[in-house]
C-alpha cells in the first residue's frame, strides 16, 4: 500500500554503490581480513617491522592479450573510484599543499593498499556515501515535484555541492574526451565517471530550481487568494 512516503532513494543509492564496490574489490577485502585475523592471533608483544612501500608499476614487454588483461584488471580498480568521483575532489586541497602533490595516504601500511588505484577503490566508496545520499534526496524531490510537493527540501549546501561537483566533473570530462591520447580502460572509466557526475551534479541544482519555482508559484497563488478576499 502506498502511504505517500517517497521511495527511499537517499538510502538505496549509497547502500547499492557501496555493496557493488565492495563486491568488485572482494578479493582485496578478503586478503585484508585474513591479514587482520592473523595479526590478532599473533603474540601482542611481537613488534612487526613497518611495511615497506613498493612500486607496483611493472614495465615488461607484455603481449597484446596480456596487456588487455592488465587493462581490464586496472579498470576494475578504477570503477569504484569513478563511481565516487566527488570523493577525489575532497583530496584536491591536500594534494595542492602537500610536498608530494598527491592525495593523502597513511604511512607504513600494507604495500598492496599503498598502490593508489587500490587505495581509492577501497576508501572512495565510503567517502562517496554522502554524495550519493544527496543524489538520492534530489531524486525523491523530483518525484515529489510531479505532484507539486516540496519534499524533501533541497538545501543550499546541497546546491553548492551540486554546482562544485558539476563544474569539476564537467571540466574533467572535457579534458578526458578532448585528450590526444588514445582511449584505454582507464580513460574510459574516467570519462564515464566524470560524465555521470556532471549529470548528477546538475540534477541536484535543477531540483532546487524546480522547488524554488513551486514555492514561488504557491506564494503567488496565496497572494491572489488573499487579494480576492479583500
Amino acid at each position: 500500500m502506498n502511504d505517500g512516503r517517497p521511495f527511499p532513494f537517499r538510502w538505496l543509492l549509497p547502500l547499492a554503490q557501496l555493496t557493488f564496490c565492495v563486491a568488485i574489490m572482494w578479493t582485496v577485502w578478503h586478503y585484508l581480513g585474513g591479514r587482520a585475523w592473523r595479526h590478532v592471533k599473533t603474540d601482542a608483544k611481537t613488534v612487526e617491522a613497518p611495511a615497506e612501500q613498493i612500486n607496483l608499476n611493472i614495465t615488461l614487454p607484455f603481449t597484446p592479450e596480456q596487456q588487455h588483461q592488465i587493462d581490464l584488471a586496472q579498470a576494475r580498480f578504477d570503477l569504484p573510484a569513478s563511481l565516487n568521483l566527488p570523493a577525489g575532489f575532497l583530496q584536491i586541497p591536500y594534494a595542492a599543499y602537500s610536498s608530494e602533490k598527491t592525495e593523502w595516504i597513511p604511512k607504513n601500511i600494507d604495500p598492496l593498499i599503498s598502490y593508489f588505484p587500490i587505495w581509492r577503490s577501497l576508501t572512495w566508496p565510503f567517502l562517496g556515501i554522502v554524495f550519493w545520499w544527496m543524489v538520492g534526496r534530489s531524486i525523491e524531490a523530483l518525484f515529489a515535484a510531479r505532484t507539486r510537493l516540496i519534499s524533501p527540501r533541497i538545501r543550499w549546501i546541497e546546491v553548492i555541492c551540486g554546482l562544485a561537483i558539476g563544474f569539476l566533473s564537467g571540466g574533467l570530462f572535457i579534458m578526458t574526451v578532448t585528450g590526444s591520447e588514445p582511449w584505454h580502460e582507464k580513460e574510459l572509466m574516467m570519462g564515464l565517471g566524470s560524465g555521470l557526475w556532471t549529470i548528477l551534479g546538475a540534477a541536484i541544482v535543477a531540483t532546487f530550481i524546480i522547488q524554488w519555482r513551486l514555492r514561488r508559484r504557491a506564494k503567488n497563488q496565496l497572494q491572489e487568494s488573499a487579494q480576492g478576499l479583500v
